[in-house]
Order: structure tokens, then C-alpha cells, then sequence
């Protein structure tokens, strides 16, 4: 298995194919782990698309933390296009986006609301936001619920 972070997920680097599958591109500042070699942690990447814990200057982030980072630029990504708008500039390059949802009756609104919410929420700490299995595994079940 490839352990890579991509640690730029944004909506400009997620391209959309012919048969309509979704292919994540622009590896230009990916982090590749190694078995038993430790590795310097810079936080490279898009400031709206950031974790809180990359913002943090003070922040030691294991390989697990840096996919989890990569999970929670996915789930805003995941925002951006249940909403169709972008993603409000911060107020400053080193706070997290605040998400903000309407409310809904539908359950399966609800849902998905929730997904990114445990995706993306800056209050919810890095051990506690899903994993990229735990993502995988509710996207796939909403996908079932559209369709």
C-alpha cells in the first residue's frame, strides 16, 4: 500500500473523468512515509483547506494525523459542493473555517450534513474526526441512500 498524504485537497485538484469517476491530481506538495524513518511535518497547502492543527505552528502531527488533515480538506471539499458556493475566506491565514449548515427535516440531508461536520468540524479534535476508512465507509452508504 502507497502511505501518501496529499495534504492539498481542494476542489481545483479533484478532476472529474468520462465515465464520470472522481480522480484526485496535483501531488506537487504530497508527504511520502517510510517504515521506521521519522519525517518533518511543514504545513504545505491551501490556509482555507488547512486543519486547525496545521495552522498550529506548535503542532507535532504523526502520519496518522496528517491523513486524518487530508480528511478534513476532503469533507470541506464535500461542503463546498453540497452548498455550491466556496468556502469563506478566513478572516486571517492562520484561524479554520467555521462551517454553518441550515436546518433540514430530511434525514439523509441530515446525514450528510453530519459527515462532514465529524469530516471538518475545527471543534471536534484530530483523534475524534473520522478516519479516511470511517469516510470512505458513509460516503459509500449515502451513495446508496441518493440513489
Amino acid at each position: 500500500m502507497k502511505r501518501i498524504a496529499h495534504r492539498d485537497v481542494k476542489l481545483e485538484n479533484i478532476f472529474v473523468t468520462e465515465g464520470f469517476e472522481l480522480k484526485l491530481g496535483d501531488f506537487g506538495i504530497f508527504k511520502r512515509f517510510e517504515d521506521g524513518k521519522e519525517v518533518a511535518i511543514d504545513n504545505a497547502g491551501t490556509p482555507n483547506y488547512m486543519a486547525p492543527e496545521l495552522l498550529e505552528t506548535s503542532s507535532q502531527l504523526s502520519e496518522d494525523d496528517l491523513y486524518q488533515c487530508d480528511v478534513f480538506a476532503a469533507g470541506l471539499v464535500l461542503w463546498e459542493a453540497t452548498f455550491r458556493e466556496r468556502l469563506p475566506n478566513s478572516s486571517s491565514g492562520n484561524s479554520p473555517i467555521t462551517l454553518h449548515f441550515p436546518s433540514t427535516t430530511s434525514p439523509d440531508v441530515q446525514q450528510c450534513f453530519d459527515l462532514i461536520e465529524r469530516c471538518s468540524s475545527s471543534k471536534i479534535s484530530i483523534k475524534s474526526r473520522l478516519t479516511t476508512e470511517q469516510a470512505l465507509l458513509e460516503v459509500e452508504s449515502l451513495g446508496e441512500v441518493i440513489q
